[in-house]
């Protein structure tokens, strides 16, 4: 209770915006996740709900409690976004940023602004992880809330498919629209071996992409009335529904039939985003924790456990058992005087690869005086800063250093002589990685210095400042 005390404490003190859902993690942290609850998202974790979703006529809510711990058991920390908007900075430090059912404000649909877009779009491009999850029928507490669903308009639909617009994706959508009243769509089967029990929208998803790594230690999983996605172009359908699948509206009737048996509906879809991946999921309600069914996450015959650990650890680093990726941790400290930011880059790249970070660092001078500004930096990099190079070694791996891929020898060298106030540079970061590397993660470390010129009593002093 302390350790979770405690960091709920520093986040205040630091980020008023954030929340860490859990702290009390058991094993080695393998990433950063980060979800979202700014645009009226039909989700709680551990108590914590969107601050601007309207339940004056709907309080029916997924509960994410049961998957925010799992994860956090698997190395991973999960935090809660809860103050609008999102920008890039709330981003960087994060492998995956979740979105989940997002529905309406007293405003209307809770759509994602432009510069929302642009940061995720950033985000993206810099090697984040995209991760939208919605579902057609949210449910409620009791058998009677779930019947009364069968009425209810969700916007995640909307809301999603004017995001991916918006970042230039026309290749995924999630099906949207009406039928004689009735929103689309729920994916359901006539077929007793394909339904899990209950209504025709309870079903096994069995096929798919089965040598993606999602699919690693699965035969199937369970689907509980969830929408179908539309793909096309350069996005890869990942799990669809037998022959026996079809969608629906929503409706008691399940009827008419959209997309017919035959027409395998998709269930998960992904598409390639700069340096970093969009993960579609049409099953918010496979995440619920209490239901009027109990546990949904973490009843094991539903095998959600195993999907879901997979999708996170193929969008944290690229496998699940499959292809080996390599992330690099860049954090940046600097002197008084100077500005740096963000203060961590994560990269992820593939053994035998080089990925850049065009401009992933900005430094600026805060201070009134010139300065020159130096660094001092360890790992296997090579920077690019107003046209000169930083030589970077002693690169470390989780487990230590590796000798063999150490590049160059630590040196202090010039960056930038003679910034002035206000002024500002960025720097790139290129990565080579040996294609014998480990799949494990690096981590460096970027030090900037101030050689900072005051003038006093007739004479200059220069002080040097260090972290």
């Amino acid at each position: 209770m302390r350790r979770v005390i405690a960091s709920i404490l520093l986040v205040i003190l630091t980020f008023p915006l954030l929340y860490t859902a859990f702290a009390d993690v058991s094993t080695e942290e393998k990433g950063a996740i980060l979800v979202d609850l700014t645009h009226a998202n039909r989700i709680t974790i551990n108590g914590v709900t969107s601050p601007n979703l309207d339940t004056s006529e709907n309080s029916r809510i997924f509960d994410w409690t049961s998957w925010a711990e799992d994860l956090e058991s698997q190395g991973y920390r999960v935090d809660l976004l809860t103050e609008e908007p999102i920008t890039y900075e709330k981003l960087q430090n994060y492998t995956i940023l979740v979105v989940g059912q997002p529905d309406v404000t007293s405003n209307g649909p809770a759509y994602f602004t432009d510069d929302e877009a642009n940061a995720i779009k950033q985000f993206l491009e810099n090697g984040g992880n995209l991760l939208l999850v919605g579902n057609q029928l949210v449910g409620g507490n009791s058998l009677m809330d779930y019947m009364g669903d069968y009425e209810t308009v969700y916007y995640y639909p909307q809301i999603f498919n004017d995001l991916l617009s918006k970042l230039g994706v026309d290749d995924l959508r999630f099906a949207e629209g009406m039928v004689n009243g009735d929103p689309l769509d729920v994916m359901a089967s006539d077929n007793s071996s394909t339904q899990l029990g209950g209504p025709k929208g309870n079903i096994w998803i069995t096929e798919g992409k089965k040598d993606h790594p999602i699919w690693s230690g699965l035969d199937k999983f369970a689907y509980f009335h969830g929408c179908s996605l539309n793909v096309s172009g350069n996005a890869t359908a990942i799990a669809w529904g037998d022959d026996s699948v079809y969608t629906s509206p929503k409706n008691g009737d399940y009827s008419p039939k959209v997309k017919p048996e035959g027409s395998h509906p998709v269930a998960i879809a992904e598409v390639k985003y700069g340096n970093g991946k969009i993960l579609a999921f049409g099953c918010a309600a496979d995440w619920q924790s209490s239901s009027p069914f109990g546990d949904v996450y973490t009843n094991e015959n539903n095998k959600i456990k195993i999907l879901t650990r997979n999708m996170i650890n193929y969008l944290a680093t690229g496998t699940a058992g499959g292809e080996a990726k390599v992330n690099i941790v860049v954090n940046v400290n600097s002197a008084i005087g100077i500005s740096v930011s963000p203060s961590t880059v994560y990269i992820n790249t593939t053994p035998g690869s080089s990925i850049e970070k065009v401009d992933a660092i900005s430094v600026k001078n805060t201070g009134s005086a010139t300065i020159d500004i130096y660094t001092k930096a360890s790992g296997d990099l090579v920077g690019k800063i107003s046209g000169y190079t930083i030589p970077i070694s002693n690169l470390k791996f989780k487990g230590g250093d590796v000798d063999e891929y150490r590049a160059y020898s630590t040196e202090e060298q010039l960056l930038k002589s003679d910034l002035g106030s206000d002024q500002s540079f960025n720097v790139s970061l290129r990565l080579s990685v040996p294609s014998d590397a480990p799949s494990d993660e690096y981590s460096t470390t970027l030090i900037f210095i101030a050689k900072q010129g005051l003038i006093l009593c007739g004479s200059e002093f220069f002080f040097f400042y260090f972290y």
